[in-house]
């Protein structure tokens, strides 16, 4: 039945929000070694993903659910010594957003310094959950630390359709999308792929 036809529902116009920015060469090759090197520093701990206390309502960390996630990561804190990379993303972040998707954002959360290393992956899954900080995600960025020669699968795949959505692979990228939209990381099938994970915060409209 036509939407002219149809007495009880009315078509809304097509989302015109990209689902994805990619920010062309934020960083030099330097500045990735020295992420890489910080990185490195960092005691890598197996990735979890979160769930909510139904008791309390407090979002904590689960067990590690290695048949959904098997990559390794850590937080990485902010620091004199790391501020520079802070406010390099932060930058990034206001220029995507006022010219992009013009979310109502105040924070970046946390940088998460991660590595799949051959046969590790993270299954289908979107970043935002029910209780803060989770509930107030708006905007999701992945950058890319490693050069796409040197690793084989590890694709951060968009599933906004039946035919997945390939992120760019070059190194020096940073992605951004809305964290609401569901992603993966496939199964790394040779090598070790690097990336610096974050995400950015706003006030909720509903209290």
């Amino acid at each position: 039945m036509s939407a002219m036809n149809n007495k009880h529902t009315w078509p809304l116009a097509p989302l015109n929000l990209p689902f994805c920015i990619p920010f062309r060469g934020l960083f030099t090759d330097q500045e990735i070694d020295k992420i890489v090197e910080i990185g490195s520093r960092l005691e890598l701990e197996p990735s979890t993903t979160s769930t909510v206390d139904t008791t309390s309502g407090v979002a904590k960390p689960a067990n590690t659910f290695t048949e959904y996630r098997t990559s390794k990561s850590k937080l990485i804190p902010v620091s004199e010594e790391n501020s520079w990379l802070f406010g390099k993303i932060a930058e990034a972040v206001s220029k995507v957003n006022k010219e992009i998707f013009n979310f109502d954002i105040s924070i970046i959360e946390c940088l998460q310094f991660s590595v799949y290393k051959t046969g590790e992956y993270y299954k289908s899954h979107v970043d935002i959950g029910e209780v803060p900080p989770y509930s107030t995600r708006k905007l999701s960025f992945v950058v890319q630390l490693t050069d796409e020669t040197e690793y084989a699968g590890g694709d951060l795949n968009l599933l906004v359709s039946e035919i997945p959505y390939n992120f760019s692979r070059r190194k020096g990228d940073i992605i951004f999308f809305p964290s609401y939209l569901l992603h993966e990381v496939t199964p790394v099938t040779n090598g070790e792929r690097r990336t610096l994970v974050g995400w950015v915060l706003g006030p909720s409209k509903f209290k």
